[in-house]
């Protein structure tokens, strides 16, 4: 609990380094903490207290100093280090319908996906199992589509309340199908994201403790709906959800585990991007699949998929200098983060937006496995390159004539 508490504190000064700079309680840090510290430190220390644990010290203690090390070190780059403007260049666009022609298409993409599986559109996740394989392109490519129309929603040039609520009742619905838990909290992101960089309204004590207040409400409720916990159990529902600590320490207290010298890593990278549709001989054991067969080889998981093994991916691949390629990579992280923080406070668009949602830990093309730094930058450039293309009407502007003019020009004297 000590050591716990020490982390905490630890990640907690990093916080209040970045809220700081930007003059703001929530900022480009609060979705990566949100979701990591009760994740990776809360949940696994109520579940050792309720239950125990078979995980050595070591274990435990390496876990926690490299998760606290990809939550500290960005902030003190981010803090002290001094970067240069990069991102996309151009100005706040107003977007008129952007948002809903991209909304359009992603249920479009995905409308085949609900067509086959009609049977369980009430129960999502099912359709999130039978869809793991040779759905990659229509699963990912509208999830994608929908974070793109988040993203373009608050630069829209008009506000109705109506159409507002309909966009996202569209949005909330389509992502539901997706059964993905963690693909509505994304557009919270982005809206904290805008609020703060972009329309320079920072979160002032008062907002952040009423935002706090109302997301861990809203949590709760959501572990409950989706049958993650009763009611009466809630703590503990949450203390077994937060495996991620476990499953790394399964890789750490192996004494026979080989070394991979970075192949489970480069798997990830290459063979997450290859759509199964476009190579039907792609391995079906690589990557982090690899731990998954040797550690759980029991467990279905050609189906269900691999568990997340956290920072254990790291330390098969490079043992126990895992935490310096961890701090290494956080560094970057908050470098890169910095320098698009720099660039939209100047350059306020969506492009701008998505790139540092990417860097906040946003999964913007969520395929669960790899860093799509190259594909997040070619969709933030893209979508910018889009929106600066020049406008067309399909009808002409209707100009009114010259007897028209001259009579608005003489009641406009007669009025003065």
């Amino acid at each position: 609990m000590l050591a716990v508490a020490v982390y905490l504190a630890v990640i907690f000064c990093g916080y209040l380094l970045v809220s700081r700079k930007d003059r703001s309680l929530l900022h480009w840090m609060t979705p990566s903490v949100a979701l990591s510290v009760p994740a990776l430190f809360l949940f696994p220390t109520l579940y050792t207290m309720m239950f125990g644990t078979e995980s050595s010290t070591y274990a435990r203690q390496y876990t926690l100093a490299a998760e606290t090390a990809q939550l500290v070190v960005p902030a003190l780059v981010y803090r002290w280090i001094k970067t240069p403007a990069i991102g996309c260049r151009g100005k706040r666009p107003e977007v008129r319908i952007g948002h809903w022609l991209v909304l359009f298409f992603a249920i479009a993409v995905f409308l085949p996906v609900l067509i086959q599986f009609h049977a369980y559109l009430l129960d999502p996740r099912e359709i999130y199992l039978k869809t793991r394989r040779g759905f990659g392109i229509t699963f990912f490519g509208s999830a994608m589509l929908l974070n793109i129309a988040g993203a373009l929603f608050f630069f829209r040039k008009e506000k109705n309340r109506i159409a507002d609520v309909l966009f996202w009742l569209l949005v909330v619905a389509l992502s539901l199908e997706h059964g993905s838990k963690g693909e509505l909290v994304q557009f919270v992101w982005f809206w904290i994201l805008f609020r703060v960089y972009v329309d320079d309204r920072p979160f002032r004590l008062g907002e952040a403790v009423r935002f706090i207040a109302v997301g861990g409400a809203l949590a709760c409720t959501a572990f409950v709906f989706l049958g993650i916990a009763e009611p009466g159990d809630i703590i503990q529902g949450f203390a077994k959800y937060a495996d991620y600590n476990r499953t790394a320490a399964l890789v750490i207290d192996d004494p026979d585990h080989p070394v991979y010298f970075g192949l489970i890593t480069v798997e990830n990278e290459i063979y997450s991007r290859i759509p199964r549709a476009i190579f039907p001989s792609k391995p079906t054991v690589y990557g982090s699949y690899i731990l998954t067969r040797r550690y759980f080889p029991a467990s279905a998981w050609r189906d269900v998929g691999s568990p997340d093994f956290g920072v254990g991916i790291q330390y098969a691949d490079f043992g126990p200098f895992a935490i310096v390629y961890i701090a290494m990579f956080a560094a970057f992280g908050g470098w890169a983060t910095s320098c698009v923080v720099r660039r939209i406070r100047t350059d306020p668009n969506p492009g701008n937006l998505l790139l540092l949602a990417f860097f906040s830990g946003i999964q913007l093309i969520p395929l669960g496995a790899g860093y799509l730094l190259p594909e997040s930058l070619v969709l933030a450039f893209g979508v910018q390159a889009v929106l600066r293309l020049p406008k067309f009407r399909l009808l002409p502007r209707i100009r009114p004539s010259l007897s028209e003019a001259s009579v608005d020009a003489s009641r406009d004297r007669l009025h003065t």
